[in-house]
């Protein structure tokens, strides 16, 4: 007598019997795949990702062994389901070996449907996908163009996209909307908006953490800055920190850290202008360092001007029109310049207009206008100038 039959002579509910048990069988299933030196799951997938599994090819080898080794189970209990309604069985393809780099097309889009169609008979809503921070792998290595190329694949597939029970959500950088837009990504089909922060928000949440971190003692920047300086530590620090919250509580932090090296009352007193400014002198030096290519910068910060035509960089870096282009470019893909709408006249043909480009970055913009880094004339080939 099978389990189904038993269960019907106890008067038991068999589908919502499979339905209350089955997250603790897969938890169980999970846990088992997942357990790397007899660590929880969790834990031992972020050691080993972080150690081992750092690049993007071995973790979807990962991925794809876990998946082989949980989606025959899943797909039992989905079709034991089915069974129990009635309906037909769930199909799964045959999955390739777990250690070749790219399965299939075929296989992988077997899978994807496969998984489209149990979330509904597992009692889920749908399947979600967060992908994140594609301008940050070594692949892509900031570069807007490359983080559009690793993506499109997917993001012109609509017919992945709009699965009934799986679901993408992405968060790209801004640089990559007018790549992925010439590229013809169907923004009209996908639904998107652009994530932006009012000054009136991000103030609200500087305040807060100020309220909170020092037990309601401090309600906003006015508490602890010198006199006149409670609006404009505000516009500075937004400035500078591109109007990201999480680079917002790093600039501040270099402030303070910056106050509390050099008062004489050990960071008792107000925080005045001074260490406003080496504040975020340091943090702008600081993260222009970790976010970018230093032989890059360096033959930015070599122009010495936030405002130049082509014509400089070809003479500076001792290149041609086409290559000092070509370099512009690079820059404008990594968010360092863009193409200003006012234009300069030619050097050789002062009858002539040409394109002129301006540091568009807000901490390079800093770094070079108040000399924060001295550029020799041989810089930029490989010296780092912020280190």
């Amino acid at each position: 007598m099978g389990r189904c039959q038993v269960l019907r002579l106890f008067g038991i509910d068999i589908q919502s019997w499979i339905l209350s048990h089955w997250p603790g069988w897969f938890e169980g299933i999970f846990s088992l795949c997942l357990n790397f030196s007899g660590k929880p799951a969790l834990g031992g997938v972020y050691e080993y990702f972080k150690s081992e599994a750092a690049t993007v090819s071995d973790r979807l080898n990962w991925f794809q062994k876990v998946w082989g080794q949980i989606r025959v189970p899943l797909v039992d209990v989905a079709n034991l389901i089915q069974a129990v309604r009635g309906k037909q069985a769930v199909s799964l393809a045959p999955l390739g070996e777990a250690k070749a780099v790219q399965a299939p097309r075929a296989s992988v889009m077997d899978d994807f449907v496969s998984l489209d169609l149990m979330a509904s008979q597992l009692g889920l809503d749908a399947w979600y996908v967060l992908i994140d921070k594609v301008d940050e792998t070594v692949e892509t290595d900031g570069d807007a163009q490359k983080s559009a190329e690793l993506i499109l694949p997917l993001l012109k597939s609509l017919k992945t996209l709009e699965a009934s029970h799986v679901a993408f959500k992405f968060f790209l950088w801004n640089r990559l909307r007018p790549v992925l837009s010439a590229e013809r990504v169907r923004f009209d089909k996908i639904r998107n908006f652009e994530m932006k922060w009012t000054e009136r928000e991000l103030r609200e949440m500087v305040d807060l953490r100020l309220s909170v971190f020092s037990g309601n003692k401090v309600r906003d920047m006015a508490g602890i800055v010198g006199q006149g300086l409670g609006e404009s530590i505000y516009r500075d620090v937004f400035l500078c920190a591109m109007g990201s919250p999480r680079e917002i509580v790093q600039a501040f932090d270099s402030i303070f850290r910056e106050h509390a090296r050099h008062s004489e009352s050990g960071g008792a007193d107000r925080i005045g202008v001074d260490s406003i400014a080496r504040g975020l002198d340091e943090y702008c030096r600081r993260r222009v360092a970790d976010l970018y290519d230093s032989v890059v910068i360096a033959n930015i910060v070599r122009l010495s001007v936030v405002k130049f035509v082509a014509s400089d960089v070809q003479a500076l870096l001792k290149v041609s029109q086409p290559n000092a282009s070509q370099k512009i470019g690079k820059w404008q893909d990594q968010g360092l310049v863009e193409r200003l709408a006012e234009t300069a006249r030619s050097i050789k043909d002062p009858s002539k207009t040409v394109n002129q480009y301006g540091v568009s970055e807000p901490r390079l913009r800093r770094i070079i206008e108040r000399r924060l880094v001295e550029a020799s004339p041989g810089a930029g080939n490989d010296e780092d100038l912020l280190s």
